[in-house]
């Protein structure tokens, strides 16, 4: 309520205290905590924008983040263990899917790189670890053994 953008916030979830940053929501009024984005930290998860695409969206509408790559097209997911939605690369309603899937992202984002991870699949958990995806700034669960980049989206 007193906070302004890019100060450090900090929001009680079921998982406990989420730290972030606070960012401005799509309707460029309301502010939200983006997790893993304290001043003085090193930077994981997905980015703030991420967040700010889905502010106002609904869980698998489609979402556009300008990174400094270029526009990363994708869906809205649920962040793991926030609640909150974040745009996932690669998974655009109406096109085939590539690359990893949703789960694959949200079982790092809230988390570091090679922290281990585990993804929901329909053959079962997969257990992995989490790498850095091709946009570089998004974490992607990978098997273990697999080096991540080259296969992530």
């Amino acid at each position: 309520a007193d906070r302004e953008v890019d100060e450090d916030c900090t929001v009680d979830t079921p998982r406990g205290e989420m730290n972030g940053r606070c960012v401005t929501a799509r309707d460029e009024e309301t502010l939200v905590c983006a997790p893993g984005r304290r001043s003085g930290h090193r930077p994981s998860g997905p980015p703030p924008e991420a967040f700010e695409a889905c502010a106002d969206r609904e869980v698998d509408e489609d979402c556009t983040v300008d990174t400094p790559r270029g526009e990363m097209k994708g869906r809205c997911v649920t962040a793991r263990g926030e609640g909150t939605l974040v745009c996932a690369p690669g998974r655009r309603s109406g096109h085939r899917p590539s690359g990893p899937p949703p789960e694959a992202f949200e079982a790092c984002a809230d988390r570091e790189v090679d922290e281990d991870c585990t993804v929901d699949t329909p053959r079962g958990e997969m257990d992995g670890r989490c790498v850095t995806a091709r946009d570089e700034e998004t974490l992607v669960c990978v098997p273990r053994g697999n080096h991540g980049p080259e296969i992530a989206e």
